[in-house]
């Protein structure tokens, strides 16, 4: 069970229909089959009815769709966070200063964050 599999599942799901999903998915209506028999095979049962091209979700679809849709969420909100890091939108920095020469660093550190992060 692959995450592309899930994302052409929730597709196809969304569309009801192989040609549609195929279309919107920019791949051939078997690539679409594939991944569906294969998240079959994994879950052990069948997780839509055909109807020609049309389909309906079995109860076992209903809960893959489900949690189809909270794992591709999850990957997109973890590789939109990895991307602000390396960009270094986010994160965090640790700069040690003793007390004594702390006053002597005040603007270099305020021209420091300014450069890394203009909008604050």
């Amino acid at each position: 069970m692959t995450a592309k599999e899930l994302a052409y599942f929730v597709t196809l799901v969304e569309t009801q229909n192989f040609t549609r999903a195929s279309e919107k998915l920019f791949v051939t209506q078997p690539t679409i089959s594939k991944a569906l028999k294969s998240l079959e095979d994994s879950s052990g049962q069948p997780l839509v009815h055909r109807k020609g091209r049309d389909i309906e979700l079995t109860e076992a679809g209903k809960v893959v769709y489900e949690h189809a849709i909270t794992i591709l969420s999850n990957i997109s909100e973890m590789q939109q966070r990895l991307d602000d890091m390396r960009e270094l939108k986010s994160g965090h920095i640790t700069i040690g200063i003793p007390p004594m020469v702390g006053h002597l660093y005040t603007e270099l550190l305020q021209e420091f964050l300014a450069a890394i992060h203009p909008l604050r």
